[in-house]
């Protein structure tokens, strides 16, 4: 069992105890543990502070590396908000604290947030759509230092009005962007988080997974994105159905930033779904 996307009290948006989070993964059997708190610098909505005091949090991740190391592997893991202005302040910090795992995620787009709508005021559907995987596109080119893309398409779940745009009036856009994923040797994270909302999909949508195995992807990771004990490995009997049906067979974990990788019939196993 794996689950590389969760937060603890350490995120601003989060409460939950790290040794909660830890506990709650051992009672669901998850064996490959991430913690991937947030780091999103010159964060746009100013009410939030998401900035992370790394000399702590790596302390008292080691501690619970060593407290559980009988129990479940737990992985120093970050979740990395990015912008063009700022990439290369965060990649300063990615390398100097030595991460196992770092998500790289737009949660801002042209210096305007996502979550409280203000990113979309002005724009027509499509635009926003467009505007956000193109600036994403600009991140992830730029940035060297990331494992995987984070929650690809979350940019529909702030404004309903997004549901209406059909992924083909962005394709080319999207495309690019994997393309970049790919040529730089990153990967795609599987956050299961989507199906909470009404999408009835992980992000991302499945054809976007189809686009990028058909521009030669394979790199993928799993995660709830948890931030409550009991949302860890949520949803994942339809995220390994949803993935098999595309073909995909392993599922990648990261440690000191190197990918290795482990069955999804495995982890299907450990699921008691075979």
């Amino acid at each position: 069992m794996i689950d590389a996307h969760n937060h603890t009290l350490f995120s601003e948006d989060c409460e939950a105890t790290l040794e909660s989070m830890i506990e709650s993964a051992i009672s669901k059997g998850i064996k490959h543990y991430t913690i991937t708190d947030h780091l999103d610098l010159d964060y746009q909505d100013k009410r939030y502070k998401f900035d992370l005091n790394h000399r702590e949090r790596k302390e008292a991740i080691h501690a619970a590396q060593e407290k559980y190391k009988d129990k479940i592997e737990i992985y120093y893991g970050l979740e990395c908000g990015v912008q063009p202005h700022i990439i290369e302040e965060v990649e300063k910090i990615i390398l100097n604290e030595g991460f196992d795992f770092v998500i790289a995620s737009m949660h801002t787009t042209h210096k305007k947030d996502l979550y409280n709508q203000d990113f979309y005021q002005g724009l027509s559907p499509l635009e926003a759509y467009r505007a956000y995987i193109k600036e994403f596109t600009i991140c992830l080119d730029t940035m060297s230092h990331y494992s995987v893309v984070g929650h690809l398409d979350i940019v529909k779940r702030y404004h309903t009005d997004l549901h209406q745009v059909s992924l083909e009036d962005v394709e080319e856009e999207i495309k690019d962007l994997l393309r970049v994923v790919i040529k730089k040797g990153k990967g795609i994270e599987i956050n299961t988080s989507g199906y909470k909302d009404a999408f009835n999909h992980a992000f991302p949508h499945p054809q976007i997974l189809s686009w990028y195995q058909e521009l030669g992807g394979h790199l993928i990771t799993l995660g709830s994105d948890a931030h409550f004990p009991e949302r860890i490995a949520q949803f994942y009997p339809q995220a390994l159905e949803s993935l098999e049906s595309l073909g995909f067979k392993k599922i990648a974990v990261f440690k000191s930033m190197i990918p290795f990788f482990i069955d999804i019939e495995d982890v299907k196993n450990a699921l008691n779904l075979t």
